[in-house]
């Protein structure tokens, strides 16, 4: 099934995340953008709904097994990162040359850019391996949910027949976020730092997988099927009551652990009122051309937005010689127009991405697994809605 309102929702939650890094070295100059970074975890809890909804049946029932299920899932999240990283490789090379040679920029260390390499190529840059931030940082959370999928996988494939119990993965996976999100306090009382939003190279598997669960947990309850179209305006009202309480909850979360941990059941609700047939103007919006487009570009955009916010800082900053302040971003109200540009050259280079690299490679080994290795007739339907739909 293809919830088309679910798949604008993922990429408002790109936008928020971008915003974040956009405005983050200038301070709280905007509450909600400020606080933004916290719209990853709608990525992971709309993933654990989706892939819940879309594979919770087929892997109790055997019908795809975990070769076929990790190819999907790796083909669906690698090959556009393979394709941004070499981009990054590129950029820093470029900028090391520059350093070096020519007295344009600052040097690094060699050895660190090395070995964070790797580390982000690969995705393990989620398991805490080291505190090296330096390369495309926000794929800590596609390291993240790789984990989440395998904890998903083993857990349903081998108690999923014990699970067609009602409301028995419902509680399991309730006791699998809460006890996640209690260890991630926990660990972050011991660092000084409570704060959710501070897990990420370290915890962030742990993150990602509660959040996951939280996903899963809503695929059970399913509040979508009793959501049923009431009209414009009491559709509209509902909605936009919603989506501002979300939006306050987000502008007024700060550093406070416990109101980023609120914003876990707000994305589930958010995700549960619109997987329903709810009308109103939010969700026509959702639905309009622009919101779906972002939908389908927002795991490029996602995985774009920071070099291309970086080389747009650095064009503004040694080709037209614009101020920087002591994070070395752009300064004053030129820091506007950087934003602009990079949110443009994003949504560009995404789309493009998209087009070229990330929807034919998902075409591809959905081909693949479905002709070449063996998979059923329920499977080959799965797989299409899969790839058609929202990963």
């Amino acid at each position: 099934m293809f919830y088309s309102k679910l798949n604008a929702l993922r990429g408002a939650a790109a936008f928020f995340v971008a915003s974040f890094h956009y405005v983050e070295p200038y301070g709280r100059i905007n509450a909600l953008f400020y606080n933004s970074a916290i719209f990853v975890d709608l990525f992971f809890v709309l993933s654990g709904f989706v892939i819940c909804t879309g594979y919770l049946q087929k892997i109790s029932d055997q019908d795809i097994n975990f070769r076929q299920f990790a190819f999907l899932r790796l083909m669906r999240l690698y090959p556009v990162h393979f394709a941004i990283m070499l981009a990054w490789l590129v950029f820093v090379v470029a900028k090391l040359l520059a350093a070096n040679l020519y007295g344009i920029g600052s040097p690094q260390d060699d050895r660190d850019l090395f070995w964070s390499f790797f580390e982000t190529l690969f995705l393990v840059n989620a398991y805490g391996l080291s505190d090296l931030f330096n390369w495309n940082f926000p794929t800590w959370s596609v390291s993240a949910e790789l984990f989440a999928y395998l904890v998903f996988f083993c857990l349903i494939f081998a108690f999923g027949r014990i699970f067609a119990s009602p409301g028995l993965l419902l509680v399991v996976a309730l006791f699998i976020s809460v006890s996640g999100y209690t260890v991630l306090y926990a660990v972050g009382l011991s660092q000084e730092h409570p704060e959710l939003v501070y897990r990420h190279f370290d915890f962030g598997f742990l993150r990602g997988t509660a959040g996951f669960f939280a996903g899963v947990a809503l695929s059970q309850i399913d509040p979508g099927r009793w959501i049923k179209n009431r009209g414009l305006l009491t559709d509209s009202f509902l909605e936009i009551l919603l989506v501002t309480a979300v939006l306050w909850l987000v502008s007024v979360s700060n550093d406070s652990f416990v109101l980023q941990a609120l914003m876990i059941p707000a994305f589930a609700a958010a995700i549960g009122f619109f997987s329903g047939q709810s009308n109103g103007v939010v969700s026509v919006f959702l639905n309009g051309r622009v919101m779906q487009h972002l939908g389908r570009i927002s795991y490029s955009f996602y995985l774009w937005h920071v070099l291309i916010l970086l080389f747009v800082t650095d064009v503004f900053q040694f080709v037209l010689g614009a101020e920087t302040n002591a994070k070395g971003y752009i300064a004053g109200d030129a820091k506007w127009l950087v934003a602009g540009v990079a949110f443009a050259s994003t949504w560009l280079f995404a789309t493009f991405s998209y087009r070229l690299v990330e929807k034919p490679f998902r075409c591809w080994s959905r081909h693949l697994v479905s002709d070449g290795w063996g998979a059923s007739r329920a499977t080959r339907k799965l797989d299409r809605d899969l790839v058609s739909g929202q990963f």
